[in-house]
């Protein structure tokens, strides 16, 4: 009887120790997964935001610029309508272009940047985030059925103990 005792009690504690190591390895991949995933989901979205805030940077500078453009058109205008001095005039038509020039490459800039701002938050609505989602779908499908066989294995080491087959 004593040794029947001690085989179903070695056979328990070898039970218990299999299905804690199982779970606790599968909560451990469960965490590293989810920890995956959040990565990689605040990749995107720092891209996008990263996008964006250039963009907004990007208005704001131009906006100035072209204040400062049209300031410096208008005294250009203004010298060059009065007839005050070549000097004033010349030095009036350098500040005028120089901003001019300034402006254009900022739009440039910016239109460039608007349209990769754009064709990245297309990409990613279209195919970034569904395609981690989907991912994720599948990884989580795994983990589920991986959850599922370490349960049924669980539950037929328990029918198997309960009918004394283990020995």
């Amino acid at each position: 009887m004593e040794t029947m005792s001690r085989i179903i009690r070695r056979n328990a504690d070898s039970l218990i120790s299999c299905t804690v190591e199982a779970i606790n390895s599968l909560i451990s991949e469960k965490r590293a997964l989810k920890k995956t995933y959040i990565e990689e989901h605040d990749a995107l979205h720092r891209e996008l935001n990263r996008l964006q805030s250039s963009v907004d940077s990007m208005k704001m500078d131009y906006e100035k610029l072209l204040d400062m453009w049209k300031d410096a058109k208008s005294k250009y205008e203004e010298h060059y309508i009065k007839g005050k001095g070549a000097k004033k005039v010349e030095e009036a038509k350098e500040r005028y272009q120089k901003i001019a020039k300034k402006l254009h490459n900022l739009h440039n800039d910016l239109v460039l940047t608007l349209c990769e701002a754009s064709e990245y938050e297309r990409h990613f609505r279209t195919t970034l985030l569904p395609g981690l989602l989907f991912y994720q779908q599948v990884v989580m499908e795994d983990s589920a059925e991986t959850w599922l066989v370490l349960i049924l294995f669980i539950l037929l080491c328990c029918i198997m103990h309960i009918y004394g087959k283990i020995v």
